[in-house]
């Protein structure tokens, strides 16, 4: 009879035995080891220090005390902290973090191998990964009080063994999602299949396909039929927008996070400026609020690719996104609007702070919805992108089509940054150059409507 020892043997040589024939097939050459340490090193060099610099220069600023700091972190791990591990257990239900690849989820998942031996390898390396960022970030926050003079010797192991700590339980939390949501093969397979397809499309550059295939497919509601029936005395404007409205109830977590973005938004707005430190917070005011509402405007985004098709409803195509424009643009304005004015109001206590942080928050949502429209007509990756851009420093059409997929939070990110500078520097003329840069993004959407409706 084969003792336990033996067979415990037997499975991990086994296991050996074929993830050395699936490496072999995979290894990189000596060329492509090469080329990736050479950009590492790059990238940390480049990228990694001066911002680690940067951020080193602003904590020193904006951190408190050691003392002061105590309090900060009980209360930090009475509420805020545990609220973390929580969205961490969701997205650990959501990204299943432990993937297998397709090959080697069919050779070995279909096996009497214990399955606990065939992740345990990835599951170690996540849990390290994390645990060396918690060491990394409280190493970031000593060296910023090292600054100051304010460490002492006593309190480095402590803060890198609370950082380690922390690191493990989010690597336990997102695993812990995992578990709940399910480790059986075909649960597995299906999220490999989706991360290779996902992969392929980023690869190409379709990083909107890309992010569509991200999504859990929609389950909730398919019996539900709330929304308003085509009939002769339907208004055509709630005909579209009741869709709308049961397209954001039927996926509750991700109309739920666009929520807490987009009032995340509205409250970096007024609260920022009041601490000189975060003043420059408000600029990322309108990134966010834009990358919020991508789950509310997937209605808009349908119809704008449809531009050009035949159509499958009695609306032209301006008629058509217009309708589609009424749901999320009244959840944008409302929740960015009431999120900078109550925080406008908590942190002024006056009327005119709170009636400007309202209009800056509408204001916000309309740029942020205007840049989804104009998003939503962009069409597919133009060909001529593809095209070799040959260079000194190597062929550079990657960063065209890059530009090309990235124009939307780049738009939001300069208009925001803009909007922020006329406030400080030249606030008489802001509501006039807000009104005009709308203007303009407008325009842009009826120039790239007509082009798609030539298509």
């Amino acid at each position: 009879m084969t003792s336990p020892q033996a067979s415990v043997r037997a499975d991990a040589h086994a296991l050996q035995r074929v993830r050395g024939v699936l490496r072999s097939r995979e290894r990189p050459t000596s060329g492509d080891v090469a080329y990736r340490t050479y950009f590492a090193v790059m990238l940390a060099v480049v990228v990694a220090a001066p911002a680690v610099r940067m951020l080193l220069l602003w904590l020193v600023e904006v951190l408190p005390a050691v003392n002061a700091a105590q309090p900060l972190v009980a209360v930090s791990l009475t509420g805020p902290v545990p609220t973390l591990f929580v969205a961490l257990i969701v997205l650990g239900w959501y990204a299943m973090p432990v993937r297998i690849s397709l090959p080697e989820l069919d050779l070995l998942f279909t096996t009497g191998l214990p399955r606990w031996r065939l992740v345990i390898g990835r599951v170690v390396r996540q849990s390290a990964a994390l645990m060396l960022a918690g060491v990394s970030i409280g190493a970031v926050l000593l060296g910023a009080w090292a600054m100051r003079g304010e460490v002492l010797g006593t309190a480095v192991a402590p803060v890198l063994a609370v950082g380690a700590a922390l690191g493990l339980l989010a690597s336990l939390c997102l695993l812990l999602g995992q578990s709940l949501h399910g480790t059986r093969w075909q649960t597995m397979r299906a999220q490999a299949q989706q991360l290779d397809v996902v992969s392929a499309l980023v690869m190409t550059g379709d990083f909107r396909s890309a992010a569509g295939r991200i999504g859990a497919p929609v389950s909730l509601g398919r019996r539900w039929r709330w929304a308003a029936a085509w009939g002769k005395n339907t208004p055509g404007w709630w005909l579209i927008a009741s869709r709308d409205l049961l397209g954001i109830v039927r996926t509750p977590m991700r109309s739920l996070a666009a929520l807490a973005g987009v009032l995340l938004g509205g409250v970096l707005l007024p609260a920022a400026p009041t601490v000189p430190a975060f003043s420059g917070l408000s600029a990322l005011a309108l990134p966010v609020v834009y990358a919020a509402i991508g789950p509310w405007c997937r209605g808009l985004r349908v119809a704008g690719e449809s531009v050009g098709a035949i159509p499958l409803l009695p609306f032209a195509s301006t008629g058509h996104l217009l309708r589609h424009l009424i749901v999320p643009t009244a959840l944008a304005c409302i929740a960015s609007g009431v999120a900078a004015g109550i925080a406008a109001g908590l942190l002024e206590c006056a009327i005119a702070p709170v009636f400007a942080a309202l209009v800056a928050g509408v204001t916000v949502a309309l740029f942020a919805i205007t840049l989804r429209l104009l998003g939503s007509l962009k069409g597919p990756l133009p060909q001529r992108l593809l095209a070799p851009v040959p260079t000194p420093a190597g062929d550079l059409s990657s960063i065209n089509v890059l530009l090309w997929n990235l124009d939307g939070p780049a738009l939001a990110a300069g208009i925001g940054i803009a909007l922020v500078l006329l406030a400080t520097g030249a606030p008489t003329a802001l509501p006039v150059v807000a009104a005009v840069l709308l203007a303009l993004l407008l325009g842009w959407c009826a120039l790239r409507l007509r082009a798609a409706e030539e298509r």
